[in-house]
Order: structure tokens, then sequence, then C-alpha cells
């Protein structure tokens, strides 16, 4: 993780939140590196993050060792939104950059005194867990109605990176709900259809309109 000053950019960010007004001394602009880790599930909640642009996903860890993939930020929306509107100490999930990530970081407290007096706030961040929900839905509906491939296809899409497709795939597997050995065939067989090419760094993504199509097949 590197800082950078706030910019007149920010400025507008925090306009959006209807925070323009807050003591900034202990704001900074986060940017994180793919891969690098935003907060742990488990560790103290005192910092809430304004997403600036770029990708990160929200992962749970289950007693099983496997992960789960909660959500997904696509170059808006915040970070810490359940923790704050539920008032809980400690963070609920795992955020890890997909992509370049750029956030606004403020101290958990000055969120705190916000939501109780700061209507725009408070609104903004009700609207989001409401998209939230509304994902989840779509996530449930696409968990039973969509084909094993139709998944795969979509969570490539979703994680790919400049593209490129790097993730875990036993995490992969457990997120889309299928067992790694089927997954690994379906990899395959868009391997030999010249829309994926597996290389060391990953899968390059040879043909995003036919992957597109094969999400929607």
């Amino acid at each position: 993780m590197r800082f950078k000053r706030l910019t007149a950019h920010h400025q507008a960010v925090f306009a959006q939140y209807g925070l323009s007004k807050i003591n900034q001394i202990n704001c900074s602009c986060n940017i994180f590196n793919p891969g690098e880790i935003v907060i742990n599930e488990g560790d103290a909640f005192t910092s809430f993050w304004l997403v600036v642009k770029g990708r990160a996903k929200a992962f749970r860890l289950g007693n099983n060792g496997k992960t789960l993939i909660m959500s997904r930020y696509i170059s808006s929306g915040v970070i810490g939104d359940i923790e704050l509107m539920s008032n809980l100490p400690q963070a609920k999930t795992t955020i890890s950059a997909i992509s370049q990530l750029e956030c606004i970081q403020l101290p958990y407290s000055l969120c705190q005194k916000e939501l109780t007096h700061n209507i725009i706030f408070s609104n903004k961040l009700g609207n989001g867990l409401a998209l939230k929900l509304a994902s989840s839905a779509d996530s449930y509906v696409s968990s039973a109605l969509y084909t094993g491939k139709q998944r795969l296809c979509a969570y490539i899409l979703d994680n790919s990176n400049a593209g490129v497709f790097s993730g875990v795939l036993t995490e992969v597997s457990a997120s889309i709900g299928m067992s790694y050995r089927h997954m690994f065939r379906l990899l395959d067989e868009l391997c030999n259809q010249h829309i994926l090419r597996k290389e060391e760094r990953g899968f390059i993504i040879l043909n995003k309109s036919a992957l597109e199509h094969a999400l929607h097949g």
C-alpha cells in the first residue's frame, strides 16, 4: 500500500457523501496493488473507506478453511458500511484488491459521529446497502439457475484484471459452488476453444466476446 495526497477529485468524493465539512486531518488516500489486503476478517475496525476507483473483493473464511466471495466493489462504493451501520467492532469480511484500488481512508470514529446527524451520509450508506442486498439476491439466482460454466465465465469476467484472470482456483471453485475437478475441466474446455490461454501468471482472456456469449448462452 502507498499513500497519496488528497486532491480536488477526492474532495468531490467527500461531497458525494455529504462529508465536505469534516475535519480531514486524519484522512488519507490509500492505493492498494492487486492482491493486497485492505482489512482482514476479525480485525478491529478502526477505519472506513470510500472507494475512488478500482475493484476489490470481499470474502469470508469458512470453518472448513474454504473461502466464499461475498461481493465486489467496482469503481465506487464503500468498505465498512455493514460494520458502521451495525456498530460492529470487528471486520465481518476480508477485503482484497482485484485491480489497483484507490480509496479514501477515514477514521471509524469520525464516521460513527457523522452517522448520527448527517442525513446525506446516512442515505448514501443505506442506498449502498440496498444495492448490495440486490446483488446478493442476483448471486443466489445465479447459483440456483445458471449452469456451472455460466457461473465460471461470470466469475472470470468479474475478477479479471487487464485481460488476465489469476484467481486462486480452490477459492474460485468454492465461490461458484462446484468441485475443483469439474471447474478445471471447464477451464480446459475454454482453453481448447481458444477463449482462454493458460500461462504462468494466470489465464489470458483471448476472446472476451466469446466468454460473454458463453455466459449468456
